[in-house]
Parts: structure tokens; sequence; C-alpha cells
């Protein structure tokens, strides 16, 4: 401000210089009375107010009528008040049309004391110095020179201030020869032109003062030709900007870049400083774009009841409307349906507000919007439905594998990344029972509940049928496990299914990411993780090696326990099984047992499943009836007729040799086909029933005995059990070992016991741990109990030692009052 201070003071003095410099008095040319100075000054005032602008293409060129009532002053005022009145008027009708800030207001007056002294210099250069009016504004001499010079003095003045300010801009902004070229010089025909005008008002009243008013039609003439002509160009500009508007959204169908150029274009056509718009697909927002800053308040909806008066969501259409905060709103209208709200705000130019005329042009550009905006729509949803699932809405398997890939190539961000495969559980049943129909509710509702309970950069979709998956990050693997049991348990609530409530599980496999896995093994590795939970009934489980028969880890085991199982190199181990009723050790069960190399003790479960999923199962299981069956030859030999209890693994019971093989063993050992017990799960008699019952029956002509395995745990009929050759139900340790503190399980047991009693079985009882749980048993009606309680499972040697030492079945001492002796060192559990 300092520096734009300094400018005023120096065009001041420089006026004031030119004020002195000029020919002639400072008195008036033609002396008149002080009401003449009044009208002056009123001239002064409306010719401020009025003016007339066009804009032609995007420039606005205004024409100022203010050299008319200063021509007339240099003619009929003196040089002091002539400064006074133009600076007085200048400043007070600033004040009143924009109240500019005070330093503005400052130097706005000094270019009026400026504009007041270069008309005067001019003026009174080509007039003469002995230029006077001897019978007032009529009788003035030589007329024609007067009206010239009035004409000269106009432009100058209008010329000179218009470089002042261009000089004053430059100051702060740079480039005073650049806004010569590009402000002034293309609009210097206005400064002839106001001369001209001028000149031609002063001309009548030199020769009458009663043809004062016959000077002001050329003013109003041209007023009318300029603005007609001015509306007519802007017709056209208007209709050549709706077609460049038109083209340049024409070829787009990306609806985002579509509306991102629309609001440029608006901005710039209407003058506008910020333009925004919002579409909507029914009633939810879809798309936004916003030019030169935020407009706020926008609707968020199309029922937004603070844009109802424009019509939003209203059948009849409705004209763009001028809302209370200054900014003009236009509908975008579609085949009957709003799809969108155009809105510019902030008028520039001359006209600081809008008018009738932007509301008529922000509706034609909102109607050539709204066929490509229905065209981009199209696309959009087109594009939708290609990528995801049109029952849930969630992304499909290819979207996913797509923008798992991005990510996994862009991944910046801190935490674990991983992937979940989601499968739920009976849902099959739902489908079969209920309806195609009820199944597709649970999987929008299932979608839905997980929704919930996303990050905002979580992705999850259906891939197929209830297969969904998942990938986020978490702050750490304790964050992941969280999030999917919450997961879990928001699945297990009871889903409302046309007034049924349907419980439906689900089973959910997480792969973390590493940095050099690809999105196909992270969906492989977390869909093995998902298998496994599923099967082994853990609600969730995270990838592991020891779980992946794919991996290299998996492919070494099975090499090496091909060559166990060839070398002899299986051990079996026996844990011993105690009759209630005559507290007996009454037989044992055969149990696997591989101590690797370099691995250690690996466990049964793992090495059983990879024997199974590569058809080594069929050895595993003839090493291991081969043995036992010698091993329990040894025990008879030493005096202790026990049974015998061998695990079956379900493709067992797809072996239709396995029978003869078994009488073999049976007969080259000399054992009574009695004493020999299969151990079979649920679930191996619900596979491939004609086959597993084909085996059975063969089983049980040989005259070995069956034993339901894990009972509880599965889902066997018991019409079915009731058809078997089964002599024998054993309770899974699941419901046993908490027997004393979880009352369910005491009542699952004993219904269990009653169940098996009632059919004509053996009940046999595994994971009884103490002596309190054994008691408890038998208290309970149970026959057999096993675990260790009675004793941990042992090699053959350590049993011999073990029945030697007064535990064995001929003695009436009871085997939990002795210890577990030394078998401990020497067992695997």
């Amino acid at each position: 401000m300092a520096r734009l201070a300094a400018i005023g003071v120096a065009i001041v003095v420089g006026a004031l210089a030119l004020c002195v410099q000029a020919p002639g008095p400072s008195d008036a040319l033609v002396p008149s009375p002080w009401w003449v100075v009044a009208l002056v000054a009123v001239g002064f005032v409306a010719a401020h107010f009025v003016v007339f602008h066009l804009e032609f293409r995007l420039d606005a060129v205004i024409v100022s009528l203010t050299e008319v009532p200063m021509v007339f002053a240099l003619v009929l005022v003196d040089l002091p008040t002539v400064i006074v009145v133009a600076v007085l008027c200048g400043t007070v009708t600033s004040l009143v049309r924009r109240r500019p800030a005070t330093y503005k207001l400052a130097f706005n007056a000094c270019v009026y004391v400026v504009d007041v002294a270069v008309a005067w210099f001019v003026f009174r250069t080509i007039v003469g110095p002995d230029a006077a009016g001897a019978g007032g504004i009529g009788g003035v001499e030589n007329p024609g020179r007067i009206v010239i010079a009035a004409v000269v003095a106009g432009a100058a003045m209008s010329l000179v201030a218009a470089v002042i300010v261009c000089a004053a801009i430059a100051q702060f902004a740079g480039g005073f020869v650049a806004k010569l070229r590009d402000d002034v010089m293309p609009t210097s025909w206005v400064f002839g032109l106001s001369g001209l005008l001028s000149g031609l008002t002063l001309a009548p009243a030199l020769v009458s003062p009663w043809l004062t008013p016959l000077g002001f039609m050329p003013i109003a003439a041209m007023w009318l030709l300029v603005r007609q002509h001015g509306l007519m160009r802007a017709r056209f500009t208007d209709l050549e900007a709706v077609h460049g508007f038109a083209a340049e959204i024409a070829d787009e169908v990306d609806l985002q870049l579509m509306i991102d150029q629309a609001v440029v274009a608006t901005a710039r056509l209407l003058h506008a400083r910020r333009a925004a718009i919002v579409l909507f697909d029914g009633d939810a927002v879809v798309g936004s774009a916003a030019h030169g800053g935020p407009i706020p308040g926008l609707p968020t909806r199309t029922s937004d009841p603070a844009w109802a008066a424009i019509g939003l969501g209203a059948q009849d259409r409705s004209a763009p409307v001028l809302r209370d905060d200054g900014s003009l709103a236009a509908i975008v209208r579609g085949d009957g349906d709003d799809v969108g709200v155009l809105v510019v705000d902030g008028r520039e130019g001359i006209a600081n507000a809008f008018h009738d005329g932007d509301a008529q042009r922000l509706q034609n550009l909102a109607d050539q919007l709204a066929a490509g905006v229905g065209r981009g729509l199209l696309h959009r949803r087109l594009e939708h439905e290609a990528t995801h699932d049109l029952l849930t809405g969630l992304a499909n398997r290819a979207h996913f594998e797509h923008v798992l890939h991005d990510r996994r190539t862009t991944a910046d961000h801190p935490g674990r990344e991983f992937l979940v495969m989601f499968d739920l559980d009976r849902f099959k049943e739902v489908n079969d029972t209920l309806g195609h129909h009820a199944g597709d509710q649970v999987l929008v509702q299932f979608a839905r509940r997980i929704g919930l309970l996303l990050a905002p950069d979580d992705l999850l979709a259906r891939f197929a049928g209830d297969e969904f998956a998942l990938f986020g990050h978490r702050a750490d693997a304790d964050a992941i496990d969280r999030f999917l049991r919450a997961c879990i348990e928001t699945t297990g609530r009871p889903f409302e299914l046309d007034g049924l409530e349907v419980v439906v599980t689900v089973s959910a496999g997480v792969a973390i990411a590493t940095s050099d896995d690809d999105p196909a093994e992270l969906v492989r590795r977390a869909d093995v993780a998902m298998y496994h939970a599923k099967t082994q009934h853990l609600g969730h489980d995270f990838h592991r090696e020891e779980i992946d028969r794919r991996t290299p880890a998996r492919l070494s085991m099975l090499t090496d326990l091909r060559a166990a199982i060839h070398g002899d190199e299986i051990q079996i181990h026996f844990q011993p099984k105690l009759d209630l009723a005559t507290n007996r050790v009454s037989g044992v069960e055969a149990l696997a047992r591989w101590h690797h190399p370099t691995r250690g003790w690996v466990p049964p479960v793992d090495f059983i499943k990879v024997a199974e999923e590569s058809g080594l199962i069929r050895s595993l299981t003839d090493h291991v009836i081969g043995a036992a069956v010698e091993a329990l030859a040894r025990v008879h030999a030493g005096g202790h007729a026990l049974g015998l209890a061998v695990n079956l693994s379900t493709q067992d019971l797809f072996d239709e040799l396995l029978g003869d093989r078994i009488e073999r063993r049976l007969e080259q050992f000399g054992i009574a086909a009695d004493k020999l017990t299969f151990e079979i799960t649920e679930g191996s008699l619900l596979v491939d029933g004609p086959r597993t019952r084909s085996t059975i029956d063969r089983l049980h002509r040989i005259g070995v005995r069956l034993s339901i395995d894990d009972f509880g745990t599965g889902y066997s009929s018991l019409s079915y059990l009731r058809m078997l050759p089964v002599t024998e139900l054993k309770i899974d340790r699941s419901f046993v070992t908490d027997l004393l503190t979880e009352q369910q399980d005491e009542v699952i047991v004993r219904s269990t016991i009653d169940l098996g009693h009632n059919l004509g079985m053996t009940v046999v009882a595994e994971g009884a741990e103490s002596r309190a749980v054994v008691e408890q048993l038998r208290t309970m009606g149970c026959d057999v109990v096993q675990g260790f309680g009675i004793a941990r499972p042992m090699p053959l040697g350590a049993l011999e030692q073990w029945l030697a030492d007064g535990l064995g079945p001929s003695l009436e001492s009871t085997p939990l009052e002795s210890g577990p002796l030394a078998v401990e060192a020497t067992s695997v559990s």
C-alpha cells in the first residue's frame, strides 16, 4: 500500500504541475451561476452510475459517460471547482456502488485529479489562452474549435487514466508493457468513442442552451445501437459456446472426466469464479466435480429439502434459480428424471451478479450436459455390472483380482496386508430346504453384516456361490484375528428369512501377504486355510505350511513319509483302556508315531493327512495293522489277553481288499478276530455309502469288532447307525475333558452313554485326564475309559513293563493308584 500511496502522490503532483502549465487563466471559459455547478455535479454522479458495456467473446468492454459532464465543466466551471466536483462525485459514487477499501478509494481520487488536469490542459491548449464567452454558453467564439478540443480532451483523459491504472497494477504484478498490449490497446477505440460522444453532446449547447437536450440524442441512439449489437453478438456467442460445450463432452464416456470438463467450461462461459456439479442415480450421489473452489451447501440426494425450491426431485421442470447466497443453479434432467444439479457462483466481469441471460445460458448448458450424463451413467452401470456381483453389489472375482494386483504393486501403508476367503457353512442346506430365494437373502445379509465391519480401504468380493473374499490391512496379526472373530460372531447371529430365523455359520481362511506373493498365490493360500478351518470346525484359521499340501515343505514331508513307511520308521504306541466294571485293563489302542531325523516328532494329524491326500494311506494302514497285531501276539504270549483297537481312515473304507489283508494278518499271528476293533469316524460313514458299507460288511464277516470314533462331532443318522454292525460308541475327548466344569458336556456324555446302552453297544470315553473324571464316568455308567488318567501312549516295550509291574488285567488293583511310572519319559502324546 505504501508503493500505491507513492504512485498516487506522484500523479497528483504531476497533475497539479500540468494545471499550472495550462495556457490561460484557471477561470471558467464561460462564467456561470452556482446552479450550473450543481447541474455539472449531478451529471458526474449520473455518468458514474450510467454506463453501458459489451461482452465481446470473453472480453468485457466498458463505455463510460464521465467525459460528457467533464467537457461541460471545462467550459462552464473554473479549474479548482472542477477538481473538487470531479473528486467528490467520483468518491461518493464509489462508496455507494462498491464500497472499496480506503487505499483504493484514495488512489481513485488521485486518478480523478489527473483526469481533470489532463482534460483541462488539452482543452485549454487547443482553444487558446484568449478564448472566452461573451454572452453565455451560446455566445462563445469559435465553437468548432471548442468541440474539437472537447473531443480530444475527453479521449485523452480516458487514455491517460487507463495507462495510470496499468502502471499501478504492474507495480505489484509486473508486465507493464504486456498489460498495455493486452488490456489497453485492444479497447483503445473506446477512448475515441468517449471523446466523440462528449463533443457531439456539447456542440448543440454551444449554439444555444435550449438545444442542449438535442446533444444527448446521439448518446441515446448510440446506446441503443451498441446495446442491440451487443445482445446480438451475445446470442451468437451463446450459441457458439453451447455448441462448443456440447462438442467437448460429446465423445467422452467416462463420467468423471466428462463432468470435470463441464464445470471448467461452465465457469468460463458464465464468467463465474466457481462452478460445481452433483450427479445422481436414483436418490444417491454418484459423482461430483468442482472448479475454482468448493460451493457450500450442495445437495446430497435428490430429495434434499434445501433444494426443493429449484424443483429438484419434482416432476415439473423448473427454470434456473438464483439462490439466496447469490449462486445460480439449474437442474440437469434426462428422460424425465433428475440426474444432476449444475451450480455457478461468484459472477465476474462488469455485472457482479447473475442475470436472466446467465440463467438461460446455464439452462442451455445443463440441457446439453443431460444427454452426455445419461450416456455416462449408462456406461457406468454397464461397467459396474461387468465388475460387480448383481445380487450383493460386491466386486466380482475378476474385479477383485484386478484391484488386488494394483494394490499389491503400489502398497505403501503400514501394517500387515491380508486376504480372507469366506465360505458359508450349511448354505446348501438352506438352498435345498427353503429354496434359492432364501439362499439369496442369506448371501445379501451376510455381505451387509461383513460390510459393517470393514475398514475404509478393505475390499470385499463375492467369488461364486457362497464363497467370498476380502483384502485389507491391519496393524498386526492380532488385529486380523480380532477382525475375523467379529466376522464369525456377526455371521453366527440368526438370519431372518421370510419370518423364519435360520443360523448359518461361516468358515474363514487367512493368508498374510508377503512381499513375494502374487495375487493368485495369496488367494490360493487363503483358500487352503479356509478349507482347513472348515474341515476341522475351527471357525477361522491362518495359512501355515503344515496344512498346505502344495508347498515345498509338504512335498518334502511326503517324500520322507514314503521312506519312513517302507523303512519301518513309523512306530506304534499303545494307550491302555480301563474297564470300569472290573477295574482292569481290557485293551489298548494302537497309535502311529513318527520321529523324523530333523523335524522331530511329527504330529499324527499332519502326516496322516499327507498320507490320505497322496494315496499313501493304504501303505500306512497296512504297516500299522501288521505291527500292532504282531505286538498284540507278544502281549498275549505274556499272559495278557488284551483287545486291540486300530483307527481306519475314510480312504481305507474304499479299499475292497482291506478285509482280505486283515484276515491274513490275524491268521499269521494267531489272533482271534474278536480281539481286534476298528475305529471309524462318523464322517467316514456318510462318504460314498455303498462302497464304505461293502467294506464294513466284509470286516463284520471276518468277525472283527467295529467302533464309532469321535461320536458326537459328526452328523451320523441314528437310524443308519442302528443298521450297521457296530458294537461300540467312543465319546469324543472334547466332551470328556471338561466334564467336571461344563454342565453341557455332562449332559451330552450322559445322553450318549444312555443312547449307546439302549442300542446295545459298549460305550468308551476317551480324554479321561484325571481320577475325578474317571470316577464321574463310572457313576454315569460308562463302560470303558481311556486317557492320561489311566496311562499315556507308550511303545510296546514300555507297555509290557507296565503290565508286568502289576497293572495287568489279571490284577485287582486300580491302575489309578500306581501313578504313570516311567512311561512319561518314553511316550509321545
